[in-house]
C-alpha cells in the first residue's frame, strides 16, 4: 500500500492492516470482500427492520462547506492519460498472421474526460517473411481510418511508430483495430476477397503500444448519486488511485471506518485493482477521500460539523473541479453507520446526508 507520511506519526504495519489496498489482490479476493460488505449491509438493515441498533441514514441534508479564503481555480482542469495495450486486456498484444489478416481491440475513457490532443505509439513486430513483401498494416479508430504503416522493418528488431489521432473521434467507447493490407483476388463474377496469407507471415502489435491523451478533465457535480463517481470510474482502464487523507494522528475508529470504505472501492475496481495512498494532515491534490470526526483539521481543511453519522461531497479547496468524499462521525458507531451506509444502499441525488446521533457504544454485529 502506498503511504505518504505528512506529518506526525504512525505505526504502518498497523495502518496497512486496518485500510485495505487491494493491489495485487486477487479479482476472487476483491469479489469475497465485496459480498462481505454486502452480507453485512443486509444484516445492518435486517437490524433496522427489527429494532435493532444500526440505523440507516435518513435522507437529510446536513450544513457544511469547503474551507473559506481559497482562490477559485478554473471550471476544468487540463490533465494526461498514457493507455497501453496490456492495461487494455492484452497483456500479450495482438498478432495478425495467415487467415487472420484484422484483429482489434475495445477500450473505453472516463467519463468526465474530454480528449483535446490524442496520439498513437506503436510498437511492432515483423517477420522477416513479411517485411519482405513491403505490405502495410491499416489502422482504424471508431469506423474511421487513420491511415496504414508499411511492414518493411525486419523481424529482428521492433518498430516504434507513431501517429497523431484526431481529438474528435475518440468517445467514451472506443474500437480499434488493425488489418494487413494484402490485395485482393478475385474469387468470383465480380466478387473480391482478401488474399490467405501463409502461416509465417506475422506482425504483432505489441502491448506497449500505447495511447497518450491530454485533455480536460469535467465538474460532474457533488451528488451522492454519481458514486463511485468521480473517485472511481468504472470506465477507466488503468489500476483505480484513491487518495484517503486522515488528520495527523488517525484514531483506531476513524482507520476502521476506511477499511470499511476501502474493501468497498477495491470490489469495485475488479481485475484493475486499486491502490489506497495515505495522506496525514494533507489534502489530496486531486479526488480523494477524508475520514474523521466534526471539527478535525486535515491540512488546511475543516470537516464540518453535526451530529450523527454524515456523507458528503464537496469540492476539493486545491481545485473545485475536483471532489472530496467526507465520510464523518463524533465515535466508532457513527463513523461505522456512515461507512455502511455508503456501501449499503443507492444514494439520493444530493449532496450531504446526516442520520440520527449515536451513542458510543458499538453493535455487536459490527
Amino acid at each position: 500500500m502506498s503511504r505518504q507520511f505528512c506529518g506526525g506519526s504512525l505505526n504502518p504495519l498497523f495502518l496497512a492492516c486496518c485500510l485495505l489496498s487491494t493491489t495485487g489482490v486477487s479479482h476472487a479476493a476483491k469479489s469475497a470482500a465485496g459480498s462481505a460488505t454486502d452480507s453485512a449491509a443486509e444484516s445492518a438493515a435486517e437490524s433496522v427492520a427489527t429494532g435493532g441498533d444500526i440505523l440507516p441514514l435518513p435522507q437529510l441534508p446536513a450544513p457544511g462547506a469547503p474551507a473559506a479564503g481559497v482562490a477559485a481555480a478554473p471550471a476544468n482542469a487540463q490533465t494526461s492519460l498514457s493507455i497501453s495495450l496490456a492495461e487494455m486486456g492484452q497483456k500479450s498484444g495482438l498478432t495478425l498472421s495467415g487467415n487472420q489478416l484484422q484483429s482489434g481491440v475495445v477500450f473505453s475513457l472516463p467519463h468526465d474526460l474530454v480528449v483535446t490532443q490524442a496520439k498513437i505509439s506503436l510498437a511492432l513486430s515483423v517477420s522477416r517473411e513479411l517485411a519482405a513483401t513491403g505490405k502495410n498494416v491499416q489502422l482504424m479508430l471508431n469506423g474511421q481510418p487513420l491511415g496504414s504503416l508499411p511492414l518493411s522493418q525486419d523481424g529482428g528488431d521492433n518498430a516504434v511508430y507513431q501517429m497523431d489521432i484526431p481529438a474528435s473521434i475518440m468517445v467514451a467507447d472506443n474500437n480499434l483495430s488493425f488489418r494487413i493490407n494484402s490485395g485482393a483476388d478475385v474469387s468470383g463474377p465480380g466478387g473480391e476477397c482478401e488474399k490467405a496469407l501463409p502461416a509465417n507471415y506475422r506482425v504483432t502489435v505489441l502491448p506497449t503500444s500505447s495511447f497518450e491523451l491530454n485533455g480536460l478533465r469535467l465538474d460532474i457535480g457533488r451528488s451522492l448519486e454519481s458514486l463511485p463517481r468521480p473517485f472511481f470510474d468504472p470506465q477507466q482502464m488503468k489500476e483505480a488511485q484513491i487518495p484517503v487523507s486522515f488528520t495527523a494522528q488517525p484514531t483506531a475508529d476513524v482507520i476502521g471506518a476506511s477499511a470499511i470504505v476501502a474493501s468497498w472501492f477495491g470490489a469495485l475496481a475488479g481485475h484493475r485493482d486499486a491502490d489506497f495512498p495515505v495522506l496525514l494532515n494533507a489534502l489530496p491534490k486531486e479526488n480523494g477521500i477524508i475520514v474523521g470526526k466534526p471539527g478535525d483539521v486535515v491540512g488546511d481543511f475543516t470537516l464540518p460539523p453535526g451530529d450523527g453519522p454524515g456523507l458528503q461531497i464537496v469540492d476539493n479547496p486545491q481545485n473545485p473541479v475536483y471532489k472530496l468524499l467526507l465520510i464523518t462521525g463524533r465515535n466508532e458507531r457513527e463513523l461505522r453507520q456512515a461507512a455502511w451506509r455508503l456501501v449499503s444502499s443507492p444514494l439520493p441525488a444530493q449532496d450531504s446526508l446526516r442520520g440520527p446521533a449515536a451513542g458510543n457504544s458499538v453493535p455487536s454485529a459490527l
